[in-house]
């Protein structure tokens, strides 16, 4: 997901270990409550409050079920602060089954507290939380054995369950995944570079490039991110008295990392803002980060590089002696905000000894005739 914190987790559950919480016997079941689909969350916050009452919520969509359970000797407790809530809220909707469990919220929590603090020799631990549907603490290892299953048991007894899970990583401009976004690192023959924004058709996400500098990377090269394929260079022009850019084909997202080199986290991108002296920008790149001091003082320059090769249609940014931009940040995007969020101005080309002068290709300038810079 990208939203403003692009945090996923990724878990490659192995398996429970552990049968499924036995109930405890507690006579007949009550008949089942029905509520409106549109006030069970009432229902679920309820029983979250009083957790040494309840042992946790679950639905099932498909049937329309919404569990609680009820910790041993509970019944009527659950009864009577379940009864009053689901009166009157209809005759239709969400049905709601009472389910005795051996296990209370309020002892099940303090235990998967206690499981942050357990250091069995040579396990490494990668999650734990209260696992509702099973009424445990579910307690993920990086390698699982029977003597990490026997060191639980001993130490929690029937509240605990191992399974084998990998520890999370979280993405970031160095280690992103699909569909890609802008302010990543990318890499291809030993050359590393910043991925600006991107560039469609209107109305056709499928025809997306990511734009970056044309000095980076080779006509037809794969480009990589944290050694993974994100797509090959379409087209790339890198000529005297031109422009220095190129597309790169793949699956990308209208979103940028912003914050320093290593940031997991950034915006969704809104549209672009025009290039005018006196205009302020960030730049953003992946080894120097999001740097807010530039001001445009110059538009339309050609630079001599020291490849020898001029490069036109730069604008150029200055920062009044703060380091703005590094190497490796060629490609990356400068932006800046207005009411709508985050504004694409252009992609960065060049930068003075330093980095205290950025040159930056507009966003009109590198958008190919008849496309548009992606938004979200």
């Amino acid at each position: 997901m990208r939203s403003l914190c692009r945090r996923y987790i990724v878990t490659a559950l192995v398996g429970i270990v552990g049968a499924a919480a036995s109930a405890v016997p507690a006579g007949a079941a009550p008949s089942p409550l029905v509520v409106d689909q549109a006030r069970a969350d009432e229902l679920v916050s309820l029983a979250g409050a009083d957790q040494a009452t309840f042992g946790g919520v679950s639905v099932d969509e498909a049937g329309n079920v919404l569990t609680i359970r009820y910790a041993p000797g509970r019944l009527a407790a659950a009864r009577s602060k379940v009864g009053p809530s689901a009166a009157g809220l209809g005759g239709r909707g969400w049905r709601v089954d009472l389910v005795p469990v051996s296990h209370s919220l309020a002892e099940l929590d303090a235990v998967r507290q206690r499981v942050g603090r357990w250091r069995p020799g040579g396990a490494s631990l990668s999650e734990w939380y209260v696992d509702v549907t099973h009424n445990r603490v579910a307690v993920g290892v990086t390698e699982l054995s029977p003597r990490l299953v026997a060191a639980a048991r001993a130490e929690f007894g029937d509240r605990v369950a191992l399974h084998q899970a990998a520890r999370a990583t979280r993405a970031s401009r160095t280690a992103d995944w699909k569909p890609w976004a802008a302010g990543i690192r990318i890499t291809s023959g030993g050359t590393a570079c910043t991925a600006g924004f991107f560039v469609e058709v209107p109305g056709t996400p499928a025809t997306r490039r990511m734009v970056t500098s044309g000095h980076c990377f080779a006509n037809a090269a794969v480009v990589s991110n944290n050694g993974v394929s994100i797509g090959t260079v379409t087209s790339r022009t890198l000529t005297d008295n031109g422009k220095d850019v190129e597309y790169v084909l793949g699956t990308f997202t209208p979103w940028t990392y912003k914050g320093p080199s290593t940031s997991d986290y950034g915006d969704t991108i809104r549209g672009t803002k025009a290039s005018v002296v006196g205009q302020t920008f960030c730049t953003n790149g992946a080894f120097g980060g999001e740097v807010c001091s530039g001001t445009v003082d110059a538009l339309n320059l050609c630079v001599l590089m020291t490849d020898g090769i001029t490069t036109c249609s730069l604008d150029r940014l200055v920062s009044g002696g703060g380091v703005m931009t590094r190497l490796g940040d060629s490609g990356g995007n400068v932006f800046t905000y207005d009411a709508a969020g985050l504004k694409i101005g252009g992609m960065i080309v060049a930068m003075s000894p330093g980095g205290t002068t950025t040159y930056f290709h507009p966003a009109a300038a590198v958008t190919p005739m008849g496309w548009r810079v992606s938004v979200g």
